[in-house]
């Protein structure tokens, strides 16, 4: 089982004779330089960050298989967020949100219990029982033969024929997890159990939900740096109760308050969620930029901006416009800037110019920075808005979903 790596930064200076005090600054000098801008991008499934010309590129994380995805740095500037599958056989998620300081120090798992990498299996315990049953034309009947993972605890039973299981928890309690396929069907539930050790706790019941797990993406912070918003793709309430797999959430950083903030429907996000202030944004599948209320949750405006296959979304410095992909009527994708609730293409991506899947602003709103896909392959690229000029970043083929930073 794939474990999390350990992220453990030594800084040790021993033996060394002090280094004399700087000279005193002269009288003239104004307030130190701010720290130059990085961007954020993904490379081969790790956060890494870069210089705004492509230089000086280093990564943040070294996690095994993680396939990484949408980094997203925090107010001031010392935390990125960002989506990654570690150890998922034994999460409630298959993917979830992370967090990690600007120099790869201090990674932490924000959503959702069990985190990642946890075990438990020598640890004080309690045993859980239940039965897994699912409804099938009205009736209740046995779900046999999925898996049952707890977590803490790196090994999985199964249920058995007549639905019954036994799985171990940590003294305290924790999650179970019952997930598998049946008539080519998955199907999943969870449930929280409190334990204590050496006791048996009996789950009962428990009804299996057709569909997959959920997976949170695209996280975004919100000013103050104590939320991240978030997609949480694949739920199972939004797709019973609308058709549709996106939800928008917040989350606070360490995990708790986590809820719904926004259901919009029938058609899915696709894009976003930007923060500001009080106020998300994000784009759905029918070319609709979404103005969403955090307090009252509530849609407050909707500007028509077309669709785009991928799509994208961000916002300007100043708050005064967004960028987005759209098509164009010749089918061609097009970056587009929307301003005063107007769209306006800035360029259009011929065939074999690749594909973005992620823009966002320079610190001054000058340039746009953003993957472009073609097969496999995928490089960053900067396009500056006043002259359409396009200037290469990285060459490796391995780089996407860039965020600047600085602002």
């Amino acid at each position: 089982m794939r474990a999390l790596s350990a992220l453990v930064v030594l800084l040790a200076a021993c033996g060394r004779e002090p280094e004399p005090p700087a000279p005193p600054p002269p009288a003239h000098a104004g307030p130190p330089a701010p720290a130059p801008p990085l961007i954020a991008f993904v490379r081969r499934g790790n956060v890494w960050v870069m210089n705004p010309d492509g230089s000086a590129a280093r990564a943040l994380t070294t996690l095994k298989d993680a396939a990484a995805a949408g980094p997203s740095w925090s107010p001031d500037r010392r935390w990125i967020a960002f989506s990654a599958s570690v150890d998922p056989d034994f999460q409630l998620t298959p993917r979830n949100l992370f967090v990690v300081r600007d120099d790869g120090s201090d990674l932490r798992q924000v959503t959702p219990m069990p985190r990642a990498g946890a075990r438990l299996d020598g640890a004080r315990k309690g045993l859980v029982r239940g039965r897994a049953s699912r409804i099938v034309d009205g009736l209740r009947v046995p779900a046999a033969g999925l898996r049952v993972t707890a977590y803490g605890f790196h090994r999985a039973s199964v249920t058995g024929t007549d639905g019954i299981f036994e799985t171990f928890l940590p003294a305290g309690g924790g999650w179970i997890k019952i997930a598998g396929t049946l008539e080519d069907r998955r199907w999943t539930a969870s449930r929280f159990a409190a334990v204590s050790e050496g006791a048996t706790t009996d789950l009962g019941e428990i009804n299996v939900s057709p569909g997959g797990d959920g997976e949170p993406a695209l996280p975004a912070w919100s000013a103050d740096g104590r939320s991240i918003g978030y997609l949480l793709r694949h739920s199972l309430v939004n797709r019973l109760q609308f058709g549709n797999p996106v939800a928008l959430h917040l989350v606070r950083v360490d995990g708790s308050a986590d809820e719904t903030v926004a259901e919009p429907g029938p058609a899915s996000i696709v894009a976003g969620p930007v923060l500001q202030g009080g106020t998300a944004w994000v784009k759905t599948s029918d070319g609709r930029i979404l103005r969403i209320d955090l307090d009252t949750r509530q849609v407050s405006s909707t500007t028509d901006v077309g669709t785009g296959v991928p799509d994208a979304l961000a916002l300007s410095p100043d708050g005064a416009s967004f960028a987005t992909l759209r098509l164009e009527e010749t089918g061609r994708l097009a970056v587009a800037l929307v301003k005063n609730g107007k769209a306006e293409t800035l360029a259009t991506l011929k065939p074999g110019e690749g594909v973005p899947h992620a823009v966002d602003f320079s610190p001054d709103g000058s340039e746009l920075v953003m993957d472009r896909r073609d097969g496999t392959a995928s490089d960053l690229w900067s396009l500056t808005i006043a002259t359409k000029a396009w200037k290469r970043l990285t060459d490796d083929g391995a780089s996407s979903d860039p965020v600047w930073h600085g602002r």
